[in-house]
């Protein structure tokens, strides 16, 4: 079983540079969740429940630990990332949790804690990342614990 990987959505980059950066600390494996078009039509379109969505296939099962790592949109995780948690199943699966945001999360770690409950998962830790923050290799070290 190997450690770690990461399941990411990144649509302005920011996500992708945290990916990044824990890549570069950790080697972690890296599995994008992907959507196509005009980055204005990307976002309405999601934020509205709309839109083409291309998940990587990954076994989760074989991993120790579980990042997700996504922006807020509209005070919750983006849809993209949303139903790829939706696709899969949680039981006893351990979760380190990388979110992206303008002002604040939201009621984003609220929702996963629940859903992680829900279907038998632990959060583990999280760590929230403002666009336009300073170093944040540290706060990446914490994550990793």
């Amino acid at each position: 079983m190997k450690k770690a990987c990461v399941v990411y959505y990144s649509l302005f980059n920011h996500v992708e540079r945290l990916v990044g950066i824990l890549d570069e600390k950790l080697e972690v494996d890296k599995y994008k969740i992907e959507t196509n078009g005009n980055k204005f039509w990307v976002v309405f379109s999601q934020m509205f429940g709309f839109g083409k969505i291309d998940f990587p296939i990954v076994d989760l099962d074989n991993y120790e630990i579980i990042y997700l790592a996504g922006p807020v949109w509209n005070s919750k995780y983006a849809r993209p990332l949303r139903k790829f948690f939706d696709k899969h199943n949680w039981k006893n699966k351990r979760i380190k949790l990388i979110i992206s945001c303008g002002i604040n999360q939201g009621k984003t770690v609220d929702l996963i804690k629940e859903s992680l409950l829900i279907s038998g998962g632990e959060l583990i830790t999280y760590k929230v990342f403002k666009n336009g923050e300073g170093d944040i290799s540290k706060k990446i070290d914490e994550l990793i614990g």
